[in-house]
C-alpha cells in the first residue's frame, strides 16, 4: 500500500460517512438524502457500514470516494481535501518513515482495544440487565 493509501485508510477510519457529507451540505431526513450525483425528487442517497449508496444512480463509495465524485477531485486531492477541511493533521506528501508506520499501528491497535473493552463492557452490561429483568420478572 502506498503512503497514500495508508492516508487513505486512516481518513477512512477516523471520518463517519454522515459527518463529512453534512459537512459538504448534504440533508438526510428519515435516513435518506438527495443524492447529489443526479437529479430526483425522493431521496434515494443512503449509509450503512460507512459508505454511501444511491438506488437511484447505483454510486456506492466511501468517504474517499464521496469527496472524488462530489468535489471531482483525483485521490490525492480528495485526501489532502479531507484532511485539511477535518484538520486531522496527516502528513500528506510527506515520506512515512518507519517510526510514522509504527506510531500509526499502535494506534490503531490501541483504539481496537478500546473498542474491544466497550463491546465486552456492553456485553456485561446486557447479561446484568438480563438477570435483573429475569429477577424482578416474577
Amino acid at each position: 500500500m502506498s503512503n497514500l493509501g495508508v492516508y487513505a485508510a486512516e481518513i477512512k477510519r477516523t471520518l463517519a460517512f454522515k459527518d463529512v457529507t453534512e459537512y459538504y451540505g448534504i440533508q438526510y431526513r428519515n435516513g435518506k438524502a438527495l443524492c447529489p450525483f443526479h437529479s430526483e425528487k425522493t431521496g434515494s442517497f443512503s449509509i450503512k457500514n460507512n459508505y454511501g449508496t444511491c438506488y437511484g444512480c447505483n454510486w456506492h463509495g466511501d468517504v474517499v470516494d464521496f469527496v472524488m465524485s462530489y468535489f471531482r477531485l483525483d485521490f490525492k486531492t480528495a485526501i489532502q481535501k479531507l484532511n485539511d477541511d477535518f484538520m486531522l493533521g496527516l502528513q500528506i506528501g510527506h515520506t512515512l518513515c518507519r517510526d510514522d508506520k509504527k506510531r500509526i499501528a499502535e494506534e490503531r491497535k490501541r483504539i481496537e482495544e478500546e473498542q474491544a473493552k466497550k463491546s465486552a463492557q456492553k456485553a456485561q452490561d446486557l447479561m446484568q440487565i438480563e438477570r435483573l429483568i429475569r429477577q424482578f420478572a416474577f
